[in-house]
């Protein structure tokens, strides 16, 4: 005789699989919104006195984020200039 097992339900219904996704999405928006944020701090904060990726020097950071801001907004300024 074969045992025989009992099919079980899924375990989040529809309602909350929708519920997750929904808040899911609303983190990943709050995430982007907080990236750009601090992308744009960084580059209000630009100083080309700063050591970054293409330049080497002595002076302390001035940029809000510190250095990462520096080696961030060095590259990007140089390539895309105020645009960025």
């Amino acid at each position: 005789m074969a045992y025989q097992a009992r099919q079980h339900g899924p375990l989040l219904d529809g309602y909350w699989k929708q519920m997750i996704e929904r808040r899911s999405k609303e983190l990943l928006g709050l995430a982007l919104f907080a990236l750009g944020i601090a992308l744009a701090a960084t580059l209000a904060s630009y100083s080309a006195s700063d050591p970054g990726l293409f330049s080497s020097t002595a002076t302390p950071v001035r940029n809000w984020l510190g250095p990462t801001g520096a080696a961030v907004a060095s590259p990007l300024m140089i390539s895309v200039g105020f645009g960025s």
